[in-house]
């Protein structure tokens, strides 16, 4: 079963990734953003996105930045909206932070 993303978690998911963000600090961003996707979601989500646009990394893991800004920019929300949805606050960094923090200590 297919389930529905929103462009605003797809933009969210991408950009974060591609900066560096864990996939469980994306799925925790996303949650603070009114969206609940688990990690596993949003890992199957980036393969399905890479799939279409290969282009938005240069090599597996190593992400081409200035695509990924191009591709931000063609998607269907406006520019504002795309700002604020990438907009990465102290509490973000703190989560990314906590999130691998667990990560370096418990798997």
């Amino acid at each position: 079963m297919t389930c529905y993303w929103a462009d605003a978690e797809v933009v969210v998911a991408i950009y974060f990734l591609s900066r560096g963000f864990s996939e469980a600090a994306v799925a925790e961003l996303l949650s603070r953003r009114g969206f609940w996707r688990s990690a596993r979601a949003v890992h199957h989500k980036v393969l399905d996105i890479l799939t279409k646009f290969p282009c938005l990394q240069k090599a597996p893991r190593f992400w081409d930045i200035d695509a990924v800004d191009q591709w931000l920019d063609c998607q269907s929300l406006d520019h504002q909206t795309i700002n604020n949805l990438i907009y990465c606050s102290n509490d973000d960094t703190k989560v990314a932070e906590q999130v691998r923090m667990f990560l370096l200590y418990n798997v």
